[in-house]
Order: structure tokens, then sequence, then C-alpha cells
């Protein structure tokens, strides 16, 4: 009986820590995907200048320079709900967002004791 109570508990310690670790993947994953976009925007952005150094052609050249400043007035730049920027900072700020307003709920409970 013990066994059986025992293998019970760890597998429903192995599915929450299952489930945390899939919640906080899927919260890390925009954050992630984001920054690698910026990234490839700024290598866009390093291969369009180091293009421009070497391109004799006037018209190639007006063409990268009307690129380049094209990718420097509108840069990738995404809010989730208009409020938190996507980025490596995104997890922290939903933590801080969700604790509080845990904090706000537990303090309002107490209204009612």
């Amino acid at each position: 009986m013990t066994v059986t109570c025992f293998v019970q508990s760890w597998i429903a310690l192995c599915c929450s820590y299952g489930y945390a670790l899939h919640l906080t993947v899927q919260m890390c994953f925009p954050a992630v995907c984001a920054e690698l976009m910026q990234a490839q925007t700024d290598a866009l952005s390093m291969l369009v200048h180091e293009q421009l150094l070497v391109e004799q052609d006037d018209n190639t050249r007006f063409d990268l320079t009307r690129l380049a400043r094209y990718i420097r007035a509108r840069p990738p730049l995404r809010k989730a709900w208009r409020l938190l920027p996507p980025g490596l900072k995104l997890p922290l700020a939903m933590m801080s967002m969700c604790t509080t307003t845990l904090i706000v709920v537990i303090q309002s409970t107490h209204l009612y004791d």
C-alpha cells in the first residue's frame, strides 16, 4: 500500500514539475524569438552597410542606402498587450506583473475578514 502511494505521489510531483517547465517554456519562447528576430535585423543591417562600402554602381548604392534607412527607421518593435516589450526581460516583467496581481488579490481578501 505504501509503495503505490509513494509511486502515485512521485508521478504527481513529476507531472506538476513537467507542467511548470511547460509554462516556463511558453512564457520564455516569445522573448527568445524576439531576440532572434532582432539579431537577424542587426545582421542584415551590418550586411547592407558592408555592401555599401564595396559597391561601385550608383544605382545599387542608392538602393542599398534606401534599404539601410528603412531598416533604421522601422526596427522590429512589438509589445505584448501594448504594455510589455518582448525581449529577454519579458519573463521577468511577466513574473513581476503576476506577483503584483497576487499581492493585490491577497490584500483585498482581508477586507472581508
